[in-house]
């Protein structure tokens, strides 16, 4: 597989899910992530993957208008900046 230079970024609005993503720290908590996250740890820590996730805060984050039930002026400035009306 060639390397590219593009590059995908991962906005995650969870500050306890982050260090999980790049350390395969298994404790009691987290053991039942095992066979979920082996995959995406393999792909994130792949250098080839060309993958960085960064933190975003909640009321920054775009999916939430998608995901979440919001008061309807949050869900009209999201609208408008994703779907452009």
């Amino acid at each position: 597989m060639e390397n590219n230079s593009i590059r995908t970024t991962v906005h995650e609005d969870n500050k306890v899910a982050l260090p999980l993503t790049v350390n395969q720290r298994i404790t009691s908590r987290t053991r039942h992530y095992l066979a979920r996250w082996h995959f995406f740890w393999n792909i994130v820590n792949d250098p080839q993957q060309n993958i960085d996730i960064v933190y975003c805060p909640t009321n920054e984050q775009e999916a939430d208008y998608l995901t979440k039930g919001l008061d309807f002026e949050t869900f009209i400035k999201w609208r408008k900046l994703v779907e452009g009306w």
